[in-house]
């Protein structure tokens, strides 16, 4: 039996992260915390701890002698691609993209794992986060994981445990990418103005004729009704003209100076 190890892999992309709660989707649900990592191709390749894990599944498989295949033709697991589907936690981005056609996975390797109890989450600065920031973990944010592979009977498989997740900054939600979702779109072969509906036609422009008419009339009636009263006032103020009075300086029979009004 291998010894178990732990690994701590590189900063990747997150997807289907499961950390406030279990995951018990009906369809693809594990009823476990869980988490899959997406590493660039690239990267897995070059990061040590990435080919220390890799080397370590292949000695499982070795340990436990795990085949591929049936009967005589059946030999020891000593490649990625020589799993059985769904028996290892380590699987091909880019098959699973050309299946499923999920964003964010071509290119990658996607390790997933799980944990029956609820599962460590710190931030980057290694401070442990509450469960309102880890409800806010989303499939295209950026993080990696502590994982421990190990060989279980039942398939028989490699799995991995979710030891810790260490989130680092937030990314761009899968699906959020204007660009596939156009790609999913049927080319239209009738023009929009062309296609026919059994509503009415409705001449706009005549409709928008009777509305400039309209306000036209109303300061036409103000106007109209302005007049008379106009001529009404000048024929109640006759003309009168105005006499020639001598006033002098002397004061009025009252004594009022009229200089001092």
């Amino acid at each position: 039996m291998t010894e178990r190890q732990k690994f701590i892999l590189p900063v990747g992309r997150f997807a289907w992260p499961s950390l406030a709660e279990p995951n018990d989707d009906p369809d693809f649900g594990s009823g476990k915390y869980e988490c899959t990592l997406l590493i660039d191709k690239e990267v897995f390749k070059k990061d040590k701890a990435c080919m220390a894990m890799y080397k370590h599944v292949m000695q499982i498989c070795k340990d436990e002698d795990l085949k591929a295949g049936k009967g005589k033709a059946a030999k020891v697991v000593t490649k990625l691609s020589q799993f059985p589907e769904g028996k290892c936690f380590i699987k091909d981005g880019d098959l699973i993209a050309e299946e499923k056609g999920w964003d964010g996975y071509a290119g990658c390797y996607a390790i997933t794992a799980k944990n029956n109890q609820e599962v460590p989450v710190v931030d980057g600065d290694k401070d442990r986060m509450d469960s309102k920031d880890i409800a806010r973990i989303k499939g295209g944010d950026h993080g990696r994981i502590i994982v421990t592979p190990a060989f279980y009977h039942q398939g028989p498989g490699v799995t991995s445990f979710l030891d810790v997740v260490q989130y680092w900054k937030a990314g761009e939600a899968f699906g959020s990418n204007s660009d596939s979702l156009i790609d999913g779109l049927d080319t239209l072969e009738t023009p929009l103005e062309e296609i026919e509906t059994d509503e009415p036609e409705v001449d706009l422009d005549e409709e928008d004729e009777e509305a400039e008419e309209e306000p036209k009339k109303k300061p036409t009636k103000r106007k109209a009704a302005a007049k008379p009263k106009a001529k009404a006032k000048r024929k109640a103020k006759p003309k009168v003209e105005p006499e020639e009075e001598e006033i002098d300086d002397e004061d009025d029979e009252d004594g009022v100076d009229l200089d001092d009004l």
